[in-house]
């Protein structure tokens, strides 16, 4: 076939729904919630150079498509320029001047006045949270808000397969926050539940429940996370402000957050359960009678949002949450998902861009800014505390 070439005869107006910033009213306190696609800086070798070739990485191959990466995460969270920043996906590394997390701050702080900066939350000892290549993590601007006492880990459940092997989380981070203007604390709890891409002892089990296959793999084994985060939060010792945010793998209507906000059996039809071969409950599942009752803010601000497509699909929804705690709720102000991903092409990502586009004009048109940043989309909330 002949290609035709087609000249218009009038200006063509492109119409795009991109924006460079998301729409959210302001309060005197926002948080975000981003997953940031394996976020792995390299590795400082013997002579002081960085590679990207090593067992644990996940992210970027090279140091040009780390760069691109970089720019476009450092562009969203400039956007954003919320208060607190919750990450997931961010290379386990530790707190060193040269780990992941460090070397992030330091691309944003780049572009900020030094009243705007931001600093990083780090374990006791120094040390990753947990045992997964990638992690969780907390940015907070040390000028609206300051941490109040050491953070706090919960390990999540760990399942045993038949084959011996674990299936197993990233643990959650809480870290209470005193809001200097305010004078008000309250907790961020940032989390990282398991993902559908990996099978979990209930989905290769000689009966699969219904419930767990339409939820997609490790259903009940993210109810069970849920659970534990729920019973971690309830510690007296935490403020009545608290803020749960982070990928939870799991859309709005399934069991996990229905078990962290509230649910009723009768009308759901059926009984949540826990997973088996846990730590918990003597290896046994039990069922969930109640929610913890903290609230969705995308059901209260952007109901029709969302912030994950799934690749070859055409079902999109919310993976990504910021739940509050009643208190917290009444002091919530706005909401909202920023389409910054996946609506992106996929062939833009950062590990993808500089295959499809290599040549100069081409890396060009993938350039820089907050687009395809990750595979998630980012939710912004702001409060009046």
């Amino acid at each position: 076939m002949v290609p035709t070439l087609l000249n218009p005869v009038t200006p063509v107006s492109i119409v795009s729904t991109r924006s460079g910033a998301p729409s959210v009213t302001e309060g005197n306190l926002s948080i975000a919630t981003f997953n940031v696609l394996n976020y792995f800086n390299g590795m400082t070798t013997r002579d002081g150079s960085t590679t990207f070739d090593y067992k644990a990485n996940r992210g970027a191959k090279d140091k040009r498509a780390f760069l691109l990466q970089q720019e476009r995460i450092v562009s969203a969270i400039l956007a954003m320029d919320a208060d607190v920043v919750g990450l997931m996906e961010i290379e386990n590394d530790g707190f060193s001047q040269d780990s992941a997390i460090a070397a992030l701050s330091s691309a944003i702080n780049a572009s900020l006045s030094t009243d705007r900066q931001y600093q990083f939350i780090e374990t006791t000892n120094g040390k990753g949270i947990g045992t997964d290549a990638i992690t969780v993590g907390l940015l907070y601007r040390s000028n609206v808000v300051e941490p109040v006492s050491q953070p706090l880990i919960i390990p999540m459940p760990e399942q045993k397969m038949h084959n011996g092997k674990l299936a197993r989380m990233r643990p959650s981070l809480v870290q209470v926050f005193n809001h200097k203007v305010s004078n008000k604390d309250f907790a961020v709890a940032v989390n990282h539940f398991k993902s559908k891409g990996s099978k979990c002892a209930e989905d290769i089990a000689e009966q699969v429940s219904k419930q767990d296959a339409v939820q997609g793999s490790c259903n009940a084994l993210r109810v069970s996370a849920a659970v534990t985060l729920g019973n971690a939060l309830n510690d007296p010792a935490l403020p009545a402000r608290k803020v749960i945010l982070g990928d939870l793998n799991a859309y709005s209507a399934e069991d996990p957050i229905a078990v962290l906000t509230h649910f009723d059996d009768v009308k759901r039809g059926y009984t949540i359960m826990t997973a088996k071969n846990t730590e918990h409950d003597k290896g046994q599942p039990v069922p969930v009678k109640a929610g913890f009752g903290y609230h969705n803010l995308a059901k209260a601000f952007d109901q029709n949002g969302f912030s994950y497509w799934y690749y070859g699909s055409q079902m999109v929804g919310s993976l990504d949450h910021v739940l509050t705690s009643t208190v917290m709720l009444q002091e919530a102000v706005d909401g909202t998902h920023w389409n910054i991903n996946s609506v992106e092409a996929y062939q833009l990502q950062y590990n993808q861009a500089l295959r499809y586009f290599n040549d100069e004009k081409g890396y060009e048109f993938t350039g820089v800014g907050p687009y395809r940043s990750s595979d998630h989309d980012p939710f912004i909330a702001t409060f009046n505390l």
